[in-house]
């Protein structure tokens, strides 16, 4: 059940409120933790921890927010899916899913850094767009090899677009 399943269903009961305060909890927590986050690590330029020369004067503040981002999201669920049980019963959220989809991640990473290994000499502008583009096209593949749906999802909406848009059979 994700954020938004959870939000419809208080909907659906008639409570608009509670999952409007959780969401500013979130937000709240969020920019909390994203100011805290972005200064400490703004102080590691990003050269440094991957001895990339081309990284220039970039540093780590954006991690910080990334990472406030997605521990406040995961806050919000939470709260939504604790706030919902009284009134639903237990809520079990998928766990292997989750876990198998952090390992196609994890192991996306490896082809990742293997293009970036290669294409290191390279100025960041060109070699940034392959090593995310390997990464992207190897954790759709590895979640469509596992049955998790990722990729033929993003075909069929894309697909979906097309026949909106007049580009489509």
């Amino acid at each position: 059940m994700c954020i938004r399943d959870s939000n419809n269903v208080f909907y659906a009961m008639g409570d608009t409120a509670r999952p409007a305060r959780i969401a500013v909890e979130r937000v709240t927590l969020s920019a909390g933790l994203g100011i805290g986050l972005m200064i400490w690590l703004d102080r590691y330029p990003v050269g440094q921890l991957a001895s990339l020369e081309s990284a220039g004067r970039l540093h780590l503040g954006a991690v910080g927010l990334a990472l406030a981002a997605g521990i406040s999201s995961w806050y919000e669920l939470w709260r939504l899916v604790r706030s919902l049980e009284p009134h639903v019963g237990r809520v079990a959220l998928p766990v292997m899913r989750l876990a198998a989809v952090g390992l196609v991640a994890v192991v996306a990473a490896l082809p990742g850094f293997a293009a970036w290994y290669l294409l290191r000499h390279l100025p960041i502008h060109w070699s940034a767009p392959v090593v995310v583009g390997v990464y992207g096209a190897t954790y759709l593949a590895g979640t469509h090899m596992m049955g998790l749906g990722s990729l033929g999802q993003w075909l069929r909406g894309s697909r979906n677009n097309q026949s909106r848009e007049g580009g489509g059979e």
